[in-house]
């Protein structure tokens, strides 16, 4: 016959930890593959074409802009449709984004593919990732949240000599497809078999919830609502911080491999450079 110390023993491996790795699989596939993988395509795709590369780099612009609008929408519709409807359906985008490019000849067509990159990366990127770290960590949200976005610098700094040489050896396109099929091995099993939205699903509680308790704050909210933070002209100038930023960062990495092979280094050289890159990132 159990006790009831027994009963009420806490599990020795916390499952939000599982969470945390579905989260870096979403960061590495989400940010990674789509966003980052990016750089490798500029040179072969441009030369290929006999596109200006800044004619052909105008689809991320297209992709940022999709990105911009279309957060506040997804927002709203992860709080109508399960987060595992949105991530599936997020990730069938992002790889019918990839398929697009596979496919294109005209920059129209990868101005399209920007636009459903875009779309993608708004629907199982960052609103899901914080959706669940927020769930299931009342504590350490900063250490699981820094753990969970390192997957799109850990799966650029490990593959990237790889997708390099499969765009030398098969062409861009054939890699394209490769890395849409990737996406959707990754990220469709960890949706289905790993995520678990809420502790109570699983019947546990947020990781910190006791000493939340404790301190007598478990029913404080926390932050600030969309309205109230609309008015408010730190949250504007918070965005606009991260939109200098992530221009001067994404901008300029994209064109960083075109460059290296443009100053006489082969492109798989290029790719180990912008590999060690991301191992600092």
């Amino acid at each position: 016959m159990r006790t009831s110390t027994q009963s009420e023993r806490k599990p020795r491996f916390f499952y939000g930890w599982v969470i945390v790795f579905a989260c870096l699989l979403l960061s590495a596939t989400n940010t990674g593959i789509l966003s980052y993988f990016g750089a490798l395509f500029v040179a072969p795709v441009t030369e290929d074409l006999g596109f200006a590369r800044a004619q052909y780099s105008m689809y991320s612009t297209f992709a940022t802009v999709t990105t911009m609008i279309a957060m506040p929408i997804i927002g709203g519709l992860y709080k109508k449709i399960h987060t595992k409807v949105m991530i599936l359906l997020g990730a069938a985008i992002g790889a019918g984004a990839l398929i697009t490019f596979s496919s294109a000849y005209t920059l129209p067509v990868f101005y399209l593919g920007g636009i459903l990159g875009g779309l993608a990366m708004s629907m199982f990127g960052g609103i899901p990732i914080s959706i669940l770290l927020s769930n299931w960590f009342n504590e350490k949200r900063g250490l699981v949240t820094g753990i969970a976005f390192t997957g799109s610098a850990i799966v650029s700094s490990v593959f990237s000599p790889t997708v390099s040489r499969i765009i030398v050896e098969s062409g861009w396109r054939t890699a394209y497809l490769i890395l849409a099929a990737a996406l959707l091995i990754i990220v469709v099993p960890a949706t289905l078999f790993l995520i678990r939205v809420k502790p109570s699903d699983m019947g546990l509680q947020p990781y910190g919830s006791e000493s939340t308790a404790e301190k007598g704050s478990a029913t404080q909210p926390i932050g600030f609502t969309r309205k109230e933070a609309l008015k408010m002209p730190a949250f504007w100038m918070f965005g606009a911080a991260l939109f200098l930023m992530g221009m001067f960062t994404f901008g300029t990495q994209q064109h960083l491999v075109a460059y290296w092979t443009q100053c006489g280094q082969p492109a798989e050289e290029a790719a180990k450079i912008y590999s060690a890159m991301m191992v600092v990132s």
